[in-house]
């Protein structure tokens, strides 16, 4: 099943108001009006917006300061039951290997460009059952490390 993700914003939050979520999470991603995915660390928000191809409207404010504004551009989550169709896009020209959270586990993505459009973010559903799936903890630190105070 493919879904587009086009209507997004981020709020950078206050220290304070980190502090009082699970993360401390100081950036935080809507798609529309709803809650879409979160961030600890400059460092893992800036590394999702590069993965699927998107870019801020302005430069982020420090870590810990508030500021909220557009995401430019979309991209395509793209979730298959078919392992031959993902094993397919895993060897495609170009094709990028990353972690992606799924039904509450880190598992293997793949980020394609076809044709040069948009972003794919590519990946197995859970219940297909021969489907990578990575130590939580040690993908969580990887792909969103602890925050660093005003970088």
């Amino acid at each position: 099943m493919d879904k587009l993700y086009t209507d997004l914003n981020v709020a950078q939050i206050e220290e304070w108001r980190a502090q009082r979520t699970c993360g401390p999470y100081f950036f935080l991603v809507h798609h529309g009006a709803t809650s879409f995915t979160a961030f600890r660390s400059k460092e893992g928000f800036m590394r999702w917006l590069e993965d699927r191809g998107l870019e801020l409207e302005k430069p982020l404010v420090p870590v810990g300061e508030f500021q909220y504004q557009r995401i430019l551009g979309g991209y395509v989550d793209c979730c298959t039951m078919n392992v031959e169709e993902y094993e397919a896009e895993k060897a495609r020209p170009g094709a990028k290997l990353t972690k992606v959270l799924s039904n509450g586990d880190w598992t293997e993505g793949v980020l394609t460009r076809p044709f040069g459009g948009r972003v794919c973010l590519h990946y197995l559903n859970p219940n297909v059952k021969s489907r990578k799936v990575f130590d939580y903890w040690e993908a969580y630190n990887e792909m969103d490390p602890p925050a660093v105070k005003g970088a």
